[in-house]
């Protein structure tokens, strides 16, 4: 081991895995418990960098993978992630070999892309990468908000319900980039859009970076009410 990653470990959060379940084709579900979490700030929203590459030869960055809390449970000092296996990279091959009982290594982030209360109308906008994400998201909504979710997907065994066994929101079968189709059916959610709209646009950089152009330049729509989150992008499949 090297000394870089001997003194890393000394810094990190540290958790074990207590539960794995393969939960479609694609995604796993993982649950870490730890002590240090009695005392951390949630908000749904928050993630995780997770070092899944400890032991290998590789930067400290490069070790790290971004996974959404699906869940968290402060008495039990749990949370939830699920992890999508599509990449092949290294976040994937750790999901499939890990087992209950290994230690995991992990620092924790709220980021930008967490929940506002302030709005009327909530749509969500992703691929299966942000499920977990605005699974988290929805279930923590007041009551009284509508929601319209646009998630999209490749092949139907990917799909996962919410760890209530809940499923919520709208999916649509989509190729691949498939920007045309997604503002086309943005369109119709927008006119039955009122009070104080929020979107959350996450997953594939391409969408996020045209959508958001949607709603900016022809839908007139302020910063406060955008949350953007590029998941992972064509060249590099998981962002940091």
């Amino acid at each position: 081991m090297s000394l870089i990653e001997t003194v890393s470990k000394k810094l990190l959060r540290k958790s074990a895995i207590i539960y794995k379940q393969q939960i479609s084709d694609s995604v796993y579900h993982i649950r870490l418990q730890s002590k240090s979490l009695k005392n951390v700030s949630y908000r749904p929203g928050c993630v995780l960098r997770v070092f899944c590459g400890m032991g290998a030869d590789l930067g400290k960055r490069e070790k790290a993978r971004i996974y959404s809390v699906w869940n968290f449970n402060r008495t039990d000092q749990t949370i939830d992630i699920a992890v999508n296996t599509h990449s092949r990279g290294l976040g994937s091959n750790w999901a499939k070999l890990c087992k209950t009982g290994d230690i995991v290594y992990f620092t924790w982030h709220k980021g930008n892309f967490t929940l506002d209360h302030t709005g009327d109308h909530y749509l969500l906008i992703g691929d299966l990468c942000t499920l977990p994400h605005f699974y988290a998201i929805n279930r923590h909504l007041p009551s009284g908000k509508t929601v319209d979710s646009l998630i999209y997907f490749g092949r139907e065994g990917d799909l996962f319900p919410d760890i209530d066994g809940q499923e919520p929101f709208t999916f649509h079968q989509l190729p691949v980039n498939p920007t045309d189709a997604i503002i086309e059916k943005l369109s119709t959610f927008l006119l039955q859009a009122t009070g104080r709209r929020i979107a959350y646009i996450g997953g594939d950089s391409r969408i996020c970076l045209s959508v958001n152009r949607y709603f900016r330049q022809e839908i007139q729509t302020s910063d406060g009410q955008i949350r953007l989150k590029p998941f992972w992008a064509p060249v590099m499949r998981a962002l940091k």
